[in-house]
């Protein structure tokens, strides 16, 4: 049984991967080792204490947009940091979406190009990154400009 504090902070996932090409595209433009974050939860340990597998909550390429999803975690391919946070209100935030797509045209402008994101007009549907749906959900709002690498060095600091 998880304890009051559980309650209160949220697990985030980097992926360090380069399984395919935009993980590897993202990670030489953004100089960066990491290519993708996700909210982690359901968290399964070895017993050595490594995270192993996971749900993870997040906007993904690989899976055409806003979705939650069991991931195995292989070894060396993802990074874990905990922040303070409510899990279950992340979970729900991300869940809101479901189904909304990945945002390719802000990928090109805001992490590749460097140009900033793409202004949200009625003709233009409304689309998530992992950089932008994750730090909305978890309560770092001030953090969706940055790429996954960039969120990660920031938490890190803090």
């Amino acid at each position: 049984m998880a304890d009051a504090s559980d309650a209160l902070t949220c697990t985030l996932a980097f992926y360090r991967g380069s399984s395919r090409p935009t993980d590897w595209i993202i990670q030489i433009w953004t100089s960066s080792p990491y290519s993708h974050v996700e909210l982690a939860t359901d968290l399964k340990r070895n017993g050595k204490g490594e995270i192993i597998s996971f749900r993870g909550h997040s906007a993904s390429p690989r899976d055409g947009g806003v979705r939650s999803t069991h991931i195995d975690a292989k070894p060396g391919h993802w990074d874990f940091i905990e922040i303070p946070g409510n899990e279950a209100e992340a979970v729900q935030f991300i869940e809101a979406y479901h189904g909304y797509p990945y945002d390719w045209p802000n990928l090109f402008t805001r992490h590749i190009l460097k140009i900033g994101p793409l202004p949200y007009k009625p003709f233009r549907r409304i689309a998530f990154l992992c950089s932008e749906i994750v730090p909305m959900a978890v309560g770092l709002g001030h953090l969706t400009h940055l790429d996954p690498g960039a969120i990660h060095d920031v938490l890190l600091s803090r």
